[in-house]
Parts: structure tokens; sequence; C-alpha cells
């Protein structure tokens, strides 16, 4: 089976750790799902729910059977309990979607009365299919019954897909300098959205590669780009990372895997003046996500895309007062809008990892890149104030 599941940093009663274990026929997720209350000496520490392949016979299946043997073993010391997918797993393919509503219904009920035992999600065949639904990956039909949004980490520091990486020379390309693609492997779950991200002043994409993997993780192709000089105004950037973007979707060796028609622009400083730069231009752009952005001009009634502004309190470099909160401010005409600042946090913050940062990006891209409904419940009301954020803004209801 591999690693022993891990827990992943939780929003508390919100969130759910999704680590993907297997792929290809044999899929598996571990999740660990957060309702409250008390856990009954009854609960298991984990639970393994398996749907198993075509034509075999209710149960677990032969490999469910393997596949739970081996996590009991895997985790010697823990109670571990499982449950065989009700569902039919016909040779016409036509289950999965009945099955994916009784494996979330399975956790859901779990959940409730056990709210400390995590969950080993897992499939063989057309019960891969039924796992891939739950968790929202992407099949060749959407029909199927997913975990509420609730139970999708959006703080895990690894979503549920694997990442590979390619490098992109500035001598291959026109119009940007360069960079790297960060995109999920897996190849049966159909086109994925994808966002390009341009660094500040004198930065490299060194300084923002962090949300590379962090992003394609969660389902998104993401190109973390060089600017062809370091001294790029905002305007210049913009049109960068819509270069990007064009090569990303007719060129790049990744081509086949991006959605041309779910694109996001993203960036740091002057990066991020730049990626609403490259919104106003381009007004087909399904999300700009700006950190600590810097730009002369202070006014975007032009910028139609939903936008998310991040900035950061004791940010001395391009000032909340004259930067973030006036471009979040200006955003009448954008179809929705929100505005987040980090606590105590300083221009630079984007360039390490941050939970804050990537949840919320990850919840806007589900949103409005992917249209996915569910994360509207993180943004709406929103995180609030309080801890590591000292403002929050919205455009609600959205």
């Amino acid at each position: 089976m591999g690693a022993r599941p891990r827990e992943c940093p939780l929003r508390p009663a919100r969130a759910t750790a999704v680590t993907a274990l297997l792929s290809t026929l044999l899929a598996g997720v571990v999740v660990t799902a957060t309702a409250g209350g008390a856990q009954s000496a009854t609960c298991a520490d984990v639970d393994v729910a398996f749907a198993r392949g075509t034509g075999e016979t209710p149960g677990l299946g032969v490999v469910g059977t393997s596949y739970v043997r081996a996590v009991t073993a895997e985790l010697a010391g823990s109670s571990v309990s499982s449950y065989a997918v009700d569902y039919e797993a016909n040779s016409s393919q036509t289950s999965a979607v009945p099955g994916s509503a009784d494996m979330v219904a399975h956790v859901e009920a779990v959940a409730a009365a056990c709210p400390g035992t995590r969950f080993v999600l897992g499939g063989y065949s057309q019960g891969a299919t039924v796992t891939d639904k739950v968790v929202g990956v992407r099949t060749a039909s959407s029909y199927g019954t997913q975990l509420p949004a609730a139970t999708a980490s959006i703080q895990a520091t690894t979503g549920p897909f694997a990442v590979s990486t390619t490098t992109v020379s500035s001598t291959s390309v026109r119009g940007f300098g360069g960079g790297t693609i960060y995109y999920p492997t897996t190849t049966t779950a159909g086109t994925f959205g994808a966002v390009a991200i341009a660094p500040g002043y004198t930065a490299r994409q060194s300084s923002i590669s962090w949300l590379g993997p962090r992003l394609a993780s969660q389902g998104f192709v993401v190109f973390t780009i060089d600017t062809l000089t370091t001294s790029d105004q905002p305007a210049s950037r913009g049109d960068q990372l819509l270069a990007a973007l064009d090569h990303l979707t007719t060129a790049s060796s990744v081509r086949t895997r991006v959605d041309a028609t779910r694109l996001a622009a993203m960036g740091h400083s002057m990066g991020g003046g730049g990626s609403l730069e490259a919104a106003k231009d381009r007004p087909s752009i399904r999300a700009v996500i700006p950190l600590t952005p810097w730009n002369t001009d202070k006014t975007w009634p032009e910028v139609t895309s939903p936008t998310l502004i991040i900035g950061a309190e004791n940010d001395s470099t391009a000032s909340v007062a004259s930067h973030a909160i006036p471009f979040y401010e200006s955003l009448g005409n954008a179809r929705e809008r929100a505005y987040l600042e980090l606590d105590g946090a300083s221009h630079f913050t984007p360039n390490s990892p941050n939970t804050s940062i990537a949840a919320t990006s990850i919840a806007w891209l589900k949103r409005f890149v992917d249209d996915d409904t569910r994360y509207t419940a993180f943004l709406c009301p929103g995180p609030g104030t309080g801890g590591a954020l000292s403002d929050w803004r919205t455009s609600c209801p959205m």
C-alpha cells in the first residue's frame, strides 16, 4: 500500500484531509472527517470504504479484501473497520453514480457518529470511478455524488493529485521568460483548469514556486514564470502572464491536459499588479488572485473577472491603504470580489508557504475556474478575522 495515512492541518469542523494513495485502476484516498462531539468507544480509528470491481459479487471483492488487509497491517495498533460500497457494479458501467452516493452516505454517517475516525476510500475497476466521483476527480461523466466541500481539504499541504513538473526554457518561448509547469500526473481525469503566476519586482519564479505543487495537487495546471527582466513593470507582467497562458494552452507539452476555457492569473507584488492588467486585457480569464499587489494604477473598473486580493497588514512596500484596499474597492464591475488581509504579515509573506494564502486561493480557483459551487462555503461568509487574518471583505452572496 505504501505510506502510512497521515493527517493534514484542518479548519476545525469544516475540512477534511484528502491525500492520494493509489491511482489508475486501484484508487484510494485518506480522508479525515472532523465533525465535533465525543468519539464512542465502539468507533474505529480508521474506516476503509471500498467499491468492488465490475462483475464481482457483493462485498469488498478480491482486491478490496486484500486492500483492507494491507491497511490493517500498515496501521498495526489502530482499530480498522471496513465497509463494502453497496452498488450494482454492472457490466454496462452505469452503476458508479449510485455507488458514489452510497459511499458518501456511509462516510457522512460514520463521521457524524465517530468524529475522530479517519477514512480510507478505495475502489477497483469501476469502483475506482466511484471513488473518483466521491473526491471530485473529473471523469468522462461529471455526474455522481461528491463529498461536500467541508470534507475536501483546502488547507492540506498536498491535495489528492500526484504532481509532475516540466521546465520551459526562456529560449523556447516568446513574450515571457520561461518557467516551470506543475501538473497532475493522472491521464484519466479529463482536462484541468490552469493558472499562470508571476513573481514580483527583482524576483524570479523561485520566489513563488511553493504555489506550484500546492495548487497542482488540488487539480490545476500551474505555470510559475520568469519575466523577461526582473525589473519589468506591472503592465508588462500582465502581457507576459497572457503569453504564458497562450503557450500553456497551444504549445506546451501539457496542452492536452488544459481546458483553455478555464484559465486564471495570479502574481506577487508587481506580478500581482500584472494579474490585474491581464484580467483587464482579457475578460475571459476566470479568476484573478493578486498577492500583496503593487501598481501605480489604483482603480480597476475594467476588471470583470472574479478577483481575490490578498494584502499584508504590515506591508511597507505596497501598503494596503494605498494598494490592496483601493484595488479591492475599485472592483465594482467584477463578477465577484474578496479581500483577505494577513495579520502582522509583510510584503514578502507570499514568498513562503502560507496556509491562509493557499486555502483561500484554492477555494477561489475551485469556485470560479472549476465552477464548483461546493467551495462557496469557504468564501461566503468566509474565514472572518482573528488569528492569521486581520481583515476579510467579500461581495457575498456569490
